[in-house]
C-alpha cells in the first residue's frame, strides 16, 4: 500500500507514543554517517523531481502540436524517456540510499538494473535513429555531436553489461574486474552525453521561444543537477574481486523479517512513481505561470504559491513518514520533525498564494476550482493548528485527548490534500490552459494529479479507520 501519514509505530495511547522518539525506524548501516544519509537522500529525492520535471517538460513541448507526432517530437519523447527517465532510474537502482530501492535484495536490484537499462537504451536509440533517418545531415550541431558520443556509449554499454552481469560465470573468459570497471565508465559517458546535448537541445531558439529565456536556464540547470546528483552506478558492497560475486551474494540485504518483501517493492515502486508525477505537474504548472516572464501577476503568482505549497512540500510532508521513501531509515524524530517543518512550509506558501487571488478578485468560490480550494484553505488551518496538538500529544495529555487529536489532523490533512488536487485538476480544466498544453496533455496532466493523489492518501485513509477502530474499542 501508500506510505502513511502517520508514523507507523502510532499508537492511540499518547504514554506509549512518547517513547518513540529516540528509536529508529529503521538503522543507517553500521559505520554510516547519520547526517550524510540525510544528506544523500534528500538529494536522491531531488534528483527524482527533477527528472519528472524535464522529463515532464520535454514531452508537453513535443505534444503542444496534438498528434500525430512527426520525427521531431517523436525523437524528442523517446530520448528524453529513455536516457533522462530509465536510464537514469537504472542507474539510481544500484545506489544504497536510493529510496525504491534501497531494501531490495542484491540480486534484485542488479534485475531491476539491467531491465531498467535495456529498456532505456532501446527506446532512447530508436528515438535516435528516427531523427538520423529524417535528416539529410548530420551530427553539424553540439546538440547532434554530443548525441553521437550517448549512442555509442550506450550501445558498448550495452554490449559491456552482459559481461559485468555474469563476470563471475564467465571469470575464464573474461576479466571481472575489467568488465565491471568499463561497463561503469561507459555507462556514465553516455548518461553524460545524453544530458549535455538535451541541454543544447533546450537552448535552441525554438525552445526558448516557446518555453521563454529564464525557465529555459533554469531547466538547463536542472538537467545538469540530475547528471551531478546521479549517485553510484555499482552496489555500494561491490568489490572487484569476481570469484568473490558468488550467488550466496544475492541473498544479501533482505529487509527484516516482519516485512513483506513483495509489498514492500510495491510500496516502493508507487513512492516513486508519485516523486516522479509531482516532479511533472508541478514543473508543467511554473512554466505555465511563467509563460509571459517576470514579474509576475497575482494569477502566475497564486499558481506558483499554491502547487509548490501542495503539490510538492505538502505531498513531501506526507511521504516523509512513509517507511518506504525517501525518509525511510531517518529516525522516528526526525521523520516528524521533516513532516512538521515541510507541513507549515507548504501550508504557508498555499494559503498565501490563495489569498492573492483573494484580494485580486471581486467574486469568489463561484468555480469547482475555487470552492475546493476553499475547502483546501478552511482544512490547511485547521491541520495546522491541530498539528500542534497531535505534535504534542503526550506532553499536553492533561487537556486534550491524544487520540483525537492524531485522529482528527489525519483527517484535516487528508481532506486538505484532497481537496488541493481536486481544485488543481479544475484548474487544469480551464480553456486557458487547454488551449496553451493541448488538450491531450491536459488530459495526462489531470491524470498524473489524480494518480499521485490516490497514491500518496489511499493508505492514510486506510490508517485513519484503523485507528480510529481502536479508539472506538477501546
Amino acid at each position: 500500500m501508500p506510505p502513511n501519514v502517520v508514523e507507523p509505530s502510532f499508537s492511540p495511547e499518547p504514554e506509549i507514543g512518547v517513547q518513540s522518539k529516540s528509536q529508529v525506524a529503521t538503522k543507517p548501516q553500521e559505520g554510516m554517517n547519520y547526517n550524510l544519509y540525510i544528506f544523500s537522500s534528500t538529494l536522491n529525492l531531488i534528483a527524482h523531481l527533477l527528472i519528472g520535471v524535464v522529463v515532464g517538460v520535454a514531452v508537453l513541448f513535443s505534444l503542444r502540436n496534438g498528434l500525430p507526432l512527426g520525427a521531431t517530437p517523436l525523437h524528442i519523447i523517446l530520448c528524453v524517456i529513455g536516457h533522462q527517465l530509465l536510464m537514469a532510474e537504472s542507474i539510481l537502482s544500484l545506489y544504497s540510499e536510493n529510496g525504491w530501492s534501497t531494501k531490495l535484495r542484491l540480486v534484485d536490484k542488479r534485475r531491476a538494473h539491467w531491465i531498467l537499462q535495456i529498456l532505456g537504451s532501446g527506446i532512447a536509440l530508436a528515438g535516435n535513429f528516427i531523427k538520423i533517418v529524417d535528416k539529410n545531415v548530420h551530427w553539424n550541431t553540439y546538440h547532434g555531436q554530443f548525441a553521437l558520443v550517448a549512442i555509442v556509449f550506450t550501445v558498448a554499454s550495452l554490449i559491456n553489461g552482459l559481461t559485468s552481469l555474469y563476470a563471475y560465470e564467465w571469470r575464464r573468459l573474461f576479466n571481472g574486474t575489467i568488465s565491471k570497471l568499463t561497463h561503469i565508465c561507459f555507462g556514465i559517458v553516455a548518461f553524460a552525453a545524453s544530458s549535455i546535448s538535451l541541454c543544447y537541445g533546450f537552448d535552441k531558439f525554438f525552445f526558448r521561444t516557446w518555453a521563454t529565456h529564464t525557465f529555459t536556464d533554469t531547466l538547463i540547470a536542472f538537467t545538469v543537477q540530475t547528471f551531478e546528483m546521479a549517485p553510484n552506478t555499482v552496489e555500494t558492497n561491490f568489490t572487484p574481486d569476481p570469484e568473490m560475486v558468488t550467488r550466496e551474494n544475492k541473498s544479501q540485504n533482505l529487509p527484516g523479517q516482519e516485512v513483506n518483501y513483495n509489498l514492500y517493492i510495491f510500496q516502493s515502486t508507487l513512492n516513486l512513481l508519485a516523486n516522479i508525477l509531482i516532479g511533472t505537474v508541478v514543473g508543467i504548472s511554473l512554466l505555465f505561470a511563467l509563460r509571459n516572464g517576470l514579474p509576475l501577476g497575482a494569477t502566475p503568482l497564486h499558481i506558483v504559491l499554491c502547487v509548490i505549497g501542495y503539490q510538492l512540500l505538502m505531498a513531501q510532508s506526507i511521504l516523509s513518514l512513509s517507511g518506504s521513501g525517501w525518509s525511510s531509515k531517518m529516525r522516528l524524530v526526525d521523520k516528524r520533525r521533516a513532516h512538521w517543518i515541510l507541513q507549515i512550509l507548504g501550508s504557508g506558501l498555499a494559503l498565501a498564494g490563495s489569498f492573492i487571488k483573494i484580494l485580486d478578485k471581486t467574486v469568489h468560490w463561484n468555480t469547482y476550482h475555487g470552492q475546493f480550494a476553499l475547502v483546501a484553505m478552511v482544512f490547511t488551518v485547521a491541520c495546522l493548528l491541530n498539528g500542534l496538538t497531535s505534535l504534542y500529544a503526550y506532553e499536553w495529555r492533561r487537556i486534550f485527548n491524544g487520540s483525537i487529536s492524531k485522529l482528527t489532523h489525519i483527517c484535516f490533512g487528508i481532506v486538505a490534500f484532497g481537496a488541493a488536487c481536486i481544485s488543481l485538476c479544475y484548474g487544469f480544466d480551464k480553456q486557458f490552459f487547454r488551449s496553451w498544453a493541448s488538450e491531450d496533455f491536459t488530459n495526462a496532466l489531470i491524470a498524473f494529479t489524480g494518480i499521485f493523489g490516490f497514491i500518496i492518501l489511499t493508505n492514510p485513509l486506510v490508517t485513519f479507520f484503523k485507528k480510529a477502530a481502536t479508539v472506538v474499542k477501546k
